[in-house]
């Protein structure tokens, strides 16, 4: 790990921990429960572009805290906030990315997931844009494919025990725009509320453990035999598009689910609460200014509340297609590549999984990966060894053996390894452009791109 160009942590740990809601801490206890947190995996660290120049930051959330840490030279990006209710705490953490073709004042938006089932969009520098309602149950995982992260729509992903829902991107873009507006016209506190986020929710059947992870996979092709009916029996409309949704968890594993594409609809019902909710927002900024900040706190926390009453979205109930039954394993994440085709997961027998998206078909699995992450990264050009350029090659951190690990897009040839890597780290899944990939290293509280010493790193034989 020498030569890497190492980017201080050090304050994330007071940033996380020392807090008003936890006061006490002395120096040095903070890393300590920092890394109690990581091991229990109550941490969650993603990562996302900067705002103030070309680069990227260390988004990071735990309990109820969220940081926003940059990593590229000279004057760091630095925000964090206090969200959610006080019985709430953050589960997962995503961010989106603007896309490319849009104009300069699309921000990128945070999504955060809560153990109270709501979706928060957060701006770069953290401040809360729209908080709602999806499910009953905590969110505990959310996925965002950007404009140029593959084929596809781009969209956010939100993975429940018992069910999976979808926000497309545009309507995400469209929120962060209409609080851009707001707060540039009316500043911080200001302005009228973002509409509610047209949402698409599918529950899993009873027979289906509680699932961990999703990804959205291509459309399911129509059978040909009911295709030639329906046009042979007049001018019915073609059905709507039936998505694949790829899950991970328990009883089973793996699996998938025919998913029926909802249209975008905001029932009357919804419209009338986000009024509710937009109403009692600005009626609460406007007297926020002129409270003290811990009565300002609580009005905030009231106003938020009001809109909170507002209906659940629906739950479309979808069945399933196929699935890999193993009673004793748990697939704890997913990982797709860039291009959507593929997926790694890992599991709790210590096993890597290569998985085809569009069969959910477990096409390689490794074995001696305990407690492992796996992401993607691009490969560049001049590589040492590989794939051709711009391909999507896999990476595994193996903790319990210290090392790091390329391996072809295949899964079944090891490109490299580089070793002395620490136990207690997370690998942070790559921005859609670009070739790097971040570690971040808690024991010493640094982060670097490792991507360069990967690609040189010696080939294995």
């Amino acid at each position: 790990m020498d030569g890497l160009q190492w980017r201080s942590l050090a304050p994330l740990p007071k940033l996380l921990l020392q807090h008003d809601g936890n006061p006490s801490l002395g120096q040095g206890e903070e890393h300590a429960q920092l890394l109690q947190a990581l091991e229990s995996g109550s941490v969650s660290l993603v990562l996302g572009p900067s705002q103030t120049a070309e680069g990227s930051v260390l988004v990071a959330g735990l309990g109820q805290r969220l940081v926003v840490l940059g990593l590229g030279d000279g004057a760091h990006d630095l925000a964090f906030d206090t969200v959610l209710t006080e019985s709430e705490r953050i589960t997962s953490l995503a961010v989106m990315e603007r896309d490319p073709g849009a104009k300069s004042t699309q921000p990128a938006a945070i999504l955060v997931g809560t153990s109270a089932g709501f979706l928060q969009l957060h701006s770069p520098d953290a401040r809360l844009v729209l908080r709602q309602a999806l499910h009953d149950r905590a969110l505990l995982s959310l996925s965002a494919r950007s404009c140029d992260a593959g084929a596809g729509v781009p969209h956010a992903l939100a993975t429940f025990e018992n069910a999976v829902a979808r926000v497309a991107g545009w309507d995400v873009a469209a929120a962060m725009q209409w609080r851009a507006r707001s707060w540039s016209v009316a500043g911080w506190g200001g302005g009228s509320e973002p509409p509610a986020l047209d949402v698409a929710k599918w529950t899993l059947g009873r027979g289906v453990g509680p699932r961990a992870a999703a990804l959205c996979g291509p459309a399911v092709a129509p059978s040909l035999h009911a295709e030639l009916a329906r046009r042979c029996a007049g001018a019915a409309p073609p059905p709507p598009p039936v998505l694949r949704l790829l899950t991970a968890g328990a009883a089973p594993p793996v699996a998938s689910f025919a998913a029926p594409e909802q249209p975008g609809s905001r029932d009357l019902a919804r419209r009338a609460a986000g009024a509710a909710r937009g109403a009692a927002v600005r009626l609460a900024a406007s007297a926020q200014a002129r409270l003290p900040p811990a009565l300002a706190r609580a009005t905030a926390r009231a106003a938020g509340a009001a809109g909170e009453e507002a209906a659940l979205p629906r739950g479309t109930r979808v069945v399933a297609l196929t699935h890999v039954w193993d009673a004793k394993r748990v697939v704890h994440s997913l990982a797709a590549s860039f291009c959507g085709q593929w997926a790694l997961g890992c599991d709790s027998l210590g096993r890597v999984l290569l998985i085809d998206v569009a069969t959910s078909l477990v096409v390689v699995m490794l074995k001696g990966y305990r407690a492992a992450q796996a992401a993607w990264m691009e490969w560049p050009a001049g590589g040492v060894r590989g794939p051709a350029p711009g391909s999507s090659v896999p990476v595994i951190y193996a903790p319990r053996k210290g090392v790091l690990e390329v391996w072809a897009p295949d899964l079944r040839t090891r490109l490299a390894v580089l070793r002395g890597v620490g136990p207690r780290g997370v690998l942070l899944s790559p921005r859609p452009r670009g070739a790097a990939l971040w570690f971040a290293d808690l024991d010493a509280l640094r982060c670097a791109d490792v991507a360069p010493a990967l690609v040189s790193a010696a080939p294995c034989g």
